[in-house]
């Protein structure tokens, strides 16, 4: 009898051993496994939140068609100011309030924007960091070289670059100053 308790008790313990084996082999590949998965999860969620704020940007060009100037790029803006003249009502002062509201709107939408790269930089995370840096080439190399939305960042303009932190403002004029497009000063809203 005691011979096959031997025998049992040494199956329980290869037993035991051969499932704590599993078990470490099984964490390791999660523990391999599971920052790739995180890293994909973030980037999608990052995509899906980017493209929500650029779908919210496209429902207040339709809520305000009359500052759809603010959303054009730099080639299609004299047109786009044009026809915003054409409106009889475009003459308000409310008009100016609104272009500067959704004109800070933008920009919030591009420091947003700024600190996710470099959150994505910062945890070496480069799907993410790769399509953030994609989005603020949008905003550096093509909205943000919008002529009104220059004025308004221009501290001899609107001065809008006063409520962003610095390393935005360096960021701004490191890819879109150096340009030096010209800004409109007057903007659809004047006489």
């Amino acid at each position: 009898m005691s011979f096959f308790k031997g025998i049992k008790k040494k199956h329980l313990e290869y037993g035991t051993f051969l499932t704590a084996v599993i078990a470490i082999i099984i964490s390791s590949i999660s523990l391999v496994s599971d920052p790739k998965r995180h890293s994909e999860n973030l980037t999608s969620e990052t995509i899906r939140d980017v493209y929500d704020e650029f779908l919210h940007m496209t429902d207040l060009q339709a809520e305000y068609p009359l500052h759809s100037h603010l959303f054009c790029l730099r080639e299609d803006y004299e047109k786009i100011v044009s026809m915003v003249k054409l409106d009889s009502n475009v003459i308000d002062p409310k008009n100016e309030l609104i272009e500067r509201s959704l004109s800070n709107r933008i920009m919030t939408q591009f420091e947003q924007s700024y600190y996710l790269w470099v959150q994505a930089e910062d945890n070496k995370d480069e799907a993410r960091a790769a399509f953030m840096k994609e989005v603020l080439n949008y905003y550096t190399q093509r909205l943000l070289r919008n002529p009104r939305l220059l004025w308004y960042w221009d501290e001899e303009g609107g001065n809008l670059q006063s409520l962003y932190e610095q390393t935005t403002k360096s960021y701004y004029d490191s890819l879109v100053k150096p340009e030096k497009y010209p800004a409109d000063s007057v903007g659809p809203f004047s006489k």
